[in-house]
């Protein structure tokens, strides 16, 4: 069978290992050609994004050593040769760093995950992913955007071209600034927050000393994190829980509505703040508990019902911090 025939078999067949033939190339599939009359075999699975992984490896190999022979001929020519060997190391660079990127989707997967076997990943969605992940190289912006494809994988369209972009417009420092404060935040469900009242808190950066309210003036361009305080947990007759590592901080006001000197106010993350922290393997620091301090010490004072309790060992084990 011809490459144009396995190729449309699983696009058909097998949409999400379309998705990353679109990103890896159609010579992924050579690899796996025996399998053809049983299309069960392109079906994509965390073994089989472990195998790809093992095969990108090699072919960097390849690549980085055909680089190699590029960067002495760019080194001992000139005029136009040069110029062309720059262009060809140049574009193997770029695909050095994109086989980086797609190598790590295999550890935002686990083995009960499944795939939306009905769609693949728009053309769009996957020009801008190749553009930012063979163009962007540093450790940081690749694992976010592993972890953005592999959301993406799992429910094409779920990931926006909003988000990519975001990904995109990080610099390292307002990378770094954004992360703590992820560490430091609250969940409340799959919304993130922190108390008001702690502008002056500081965090280390670097070695340098920074408080909680000049992060945020200096991500602001992002949009990740709401302006203003203004925001309040609205547990008005009902059950909420808010989440910090193990620890779980259960409210309930009383009544309805809850009168602002009784409000909890809090600064509240974005809808693209809140997406962009799911891609982050936060840490557990002391201002995260203080956060959490703050919020049991509001509700006791505010006249809330209150009770702490812990995740189980398997249930933090599931859901991480």
């Amino acid at each position: 069978m011809t490459d144009g025939g396995v190729i449309a078999i699983v696009q058909k067949l097998a949409k999400p290992l379309f998705s990353i033939v679109k990103v890896t190339g159609p010579f992924l599939l050579s690899q796996s050609k025996a399998g053809v009359e049983n299309y069960s075999n392109y079906q994509l699975n965390k073994s089989r994004l472990e195998a790809i992984s093992l095969f990108l490896a090699e072919e960097a190999k390849n690549i980085s050593a055909d680089r190699a022979k590029l960067r002495d001929k760019i080194i001992n020519s000139n005029g136009l040769e040069r110029i062309r060997a720059q262009n060809d190391y140049d574009l193997l660079t770029k695909e050095l760093n994109k086989f980086s990127t797609i190598s790590k989707i295999k550890n935002f997967i686990g083995d009960d995950d499944v795939f939306d076997n009905e769609k693949e990943i728009s053309d769009g969605w996957i020009d801008k992913f190749n553009q930012l992940a063979s163009s962007l190289n540093e450790e940081w912006r690749s694992q976010l955007l592993a972890k953005a494809f592999s959301e993406e994988l799992k429910k094409p369209g779920s990931i926006t071209m909003i988000v990519l972009n975001s990904i995109a417009s990080f610099d390292e420092a307002s990378f770094r600034k954004f992360g703590q404060i992820i560490n430091a935040s609250i969940r409340l469900y799959e919304v993130n927050c922190f108390p008001s009242g702690h502008a002056d808190t500081v965090f280390n950066i670097d070695g340098k000393e920074i408080k909680l309210s000049q992060m945020i003036y200096e991500i602001s361009h992002l949009n990740l994190i709401s302006p203003t305080d203004s925001g309040y947990i609205n547990c008005a007759n009902s059950l909420t829980h808010l989440r910090y590592g193990k620890r779980i901080l259960t409210i309930q006001y009383p009544h309805n509505p809850i009168p602002y000197p009784s409000q909890i106010l809090c600064y509240f993350f974005t809808t693209l703040g809140n997406q962009i922290a799911s891609f982050y393997e936060r840490d557990l620091i002391p201002q995260g508990h203080k956060n959490f301090e703050s919020l049991i010490e509001s509700a006791k004072r505010k006249g809330y019902h209150y009770s702490e309790t812990e995740l189980t060992e398997a249930d933090y084990s599931t859901l991480g911090n």
